[in-house]
């Protein structure tokens, strides 16, 4: 027996028909418990009549009780309304305050391409749709143009790429960092060349930063790509009724060596062409290519793209937004947080190059990460170098305005081979560091009555957080806001929540104490094993919960475990 959702839309669809049906929004609203099912009617309610006089209250709705919510609440109704689509009874027009009204680059570029994907055709033209889009973005009527944009040009279909070309020229820089970032993890042939055909149109003008933009972008099709193939065809408007095979044929597949050969010699040009510091090596790079111009004339990472770095060629300490997976490296320390909505992984290691090491520090999520590099050095690896790799890399961060080196109190925190002597030296970095000031009273409080039950710790602290907020807002004399409120619906249906026994502790800033307490508990075989298996379990099922035809470009577990793996990261296995 299913178990009880607590929307009525899916429980009791017959009750959710009729309050659609309901001529006054106030008494439709007051029908429902949870905001979820009022704004899932709402936006139903105008797929379903297509009324224009809906357009102005649903934008309202949309503005005062959805965009307030977070990321992944918003996601969530999406989710539910683009299961409910179907263009016989409720239309697309149901996906279009995702389109106009929403922020987030996810949730635009997916409400995009399933509008055009699925949308019914115009007197039998197959960008109807896609014109809708390209429509909404030349009247500047959407909140993130860049995601639309984006997701219209990786669909990687020619005719698309015709229809928004003359956008191309009307993006501002952050329109173009949306656009850029809307890789999906294949490779289409129309898109490669729309990037080709929009680099080679800068005709020598370098200076302002949207060429590095433009390259990055053409870089990451290549690093997000998950299959070895090119699409060198069409996209069937719309989707629904094509078969597999029917799919395959019109998207013409074909080896990626043979087209990454076939677009070497414009890739090579735009290297040559391009002054130094030169951006373009490493794009050449990242598609498999050999540049053709000096090292020595290649830009320094961030000088001005965010390209991935293949090979570090560094003469100062970089942050790199993307992934890398390559080479040789070993891994000191890993540490992380068990959120069940974002677990992270976070380490400190050392990569070797042409014979010098280059200490580096990594962030992993399933949306993607992030590495500093320091500068490639000849001092061999020693705990000493290792705490001033750790040390030179807090203290750049903090000079480039990003966050230094844990930030946080970590949920588990495991040194290579449990070595107690790296240990020792987090220990020292984290007593002398902002996070002493933090409540360590708090954190041992819930350890010692958590243990390692991570999914009950974090229900505890997601229901302490939620009692002090409604706390907060009664003596305020107000009521809890939405999003408070919406905290209890989510998570009504979980023990962890419901039932969590909060701890009790007196407020204190890190002792020697206290922290020889944390240190001796995490530092256990037994804590690592249950930490490792809890962020494998929250990983995986963050990712089960995005979109197919975005999980290309998470990164999966497999990928995190293996780097891991080749980097002969050891755990310990005895007590220290």
């Amino acid at each position: 027996m299913t178990e009880p959702s607590g929307l009525i839309f899916l429980d009791n669809p017959e009750r959710f028909k009729e309050i659609l049906h309901i001529d006054d929004q106030k008494d439709r609203f007051a029908a429902f418990s949870t905001l979820d099912d009022a704004v899932i009617c709402e936006v139903i309610r105008y797929g379903l009549f297509n009324d224009e006089k809906m357009i102005v209250p649903l934008r309202a709705i949309y503005e005062q009780h959805v965009l307030p919510g977070s990321e992944e609440w918003r996601y969530s109704i999406f989710q539910h309304i683009k299961n409910l689509v179907d263009p016989r009874i409720i239309s697309t027009n149901a996906l279009l305050p995702f389109i106009a009204e929403e922020t987030s680059r996810r949730i635009v570029s997916t409400a995009v391409i399933d509008y055009v994907s699925v949308g019914p055709l115009t007197k039998g033209d197959p960008m109807s749709r896609v014109r809708d889009i390209v429509g909404m973005i030349e009247s500047g009527f959407l909140e993130n143009d860049g995601a639309a944009f984006g997701a219209l040009l990786n669909l990687g279909d020619q005719r698309v790429c015709r229809l928004i070309l003359p956008l191309r020229d009307t993006l501002d820089h952050a329109a173009v960092q949306e656009a850029i970032n809307c890789s999906t993890g294949f490779v289409y042939a129309a898109t490669v060349n729309f990037y080709l055909d929009w680099l080679e149109g800068f005709d020598g003008k370098y200076d302002d930063g949207l060429f590095g933009l433009v390259a990055a972008g053409l870089a990451q099709i290549r690093k997000f790509s998950k299959i070895d193939v090119a699409m060198t065809g069409q996209r069937p408007f719309p989707m629904c009724d094509v078969t597999h095979e029917e799919l395959q044929a019109l998207s013409k597949p074909v080896p990626l060596s043979d087209f990454v050969r076939a677009i070497a010699p414009r890739m090579h040009t735009l290297e040559r062409a391009e002054p130094p510091p030169r951006v373009m090596p490493h794009v050449v790079a990242a598609w498999g290519l050999s540049p053709v111009t000096p090292i020595s004339e290649a830009a320094e990472l961030g000088d001005r793209s965010p390209v991935s770095p293949g090979q570090p060629m560094l003469r100062q300490a970089t942050t790199i937004k993307g992934e890398w997976w390559d080479g040789e490296y070993q891994v000191h320390v890993i540490w992380g947080i068990l959120n069940p909505n974002g677990p992270t992984l976070y380490c400190v290691g050392s990569r070797f190059d042409a014979g010098k090491r280059v200490g580096f520090y990594r962030m992993l999520h399933f949306l993607g990460g992030e590495t500093t590099f320091l500068p490639p050095s000849s001092e061999p690896m020693t705990y000493g170098s290792i705490f001033k790799d750790v040390a030179a890399i807090h203290n750049h961060r903090l000079d480039c305005n990003e966050l230094g080196i844990l930030q946080v109190i970590p949920s588990f925190l495991i040194t290579q081979a449990g070595d107690p002597q790296t240990l020792e030296i987090v220990g020292d970095m984290i007593t002398h560091s902002a996070l002493s000031a933090l409540d360590w009273g708090r954190t041992l409080a819930y350890q010692r009555q958590f243990g390692t039950d991570f999914f009950g710790w974090a229900g505890a602290e997601i229901r302490a957080f939620y009692e002090h907020k409604v706390a907060e807002a009664r003596a305020a004399g107000r009521d809890p806001s939405t999003e408070i409120e919406l905290i209890r619906a989510r998570h009504a249906d979980l023990p962890q929540f419901t039932e969590a026994t909060i701890p009790s502790w007196s407020p204190s800033t890190l002792t020697p104490e206290l922290l020889s307490e944390w240190l001796s508990v995490i530092a256990t075989p037994e804590h690592a094993q249950a930490a490792m298996s809890t962020l494998r379990v929250m990983w995986e099922g963050s990712s089960r919960l995005m979109p197919d035809n975005m999980k290309p470009s998470f990164v999966e577990w497999d990928a995190v475990a293996d780097f891991l793996v080749k980097a002969d990261f050891q755990f310990p296995t005895k007590r220290v």
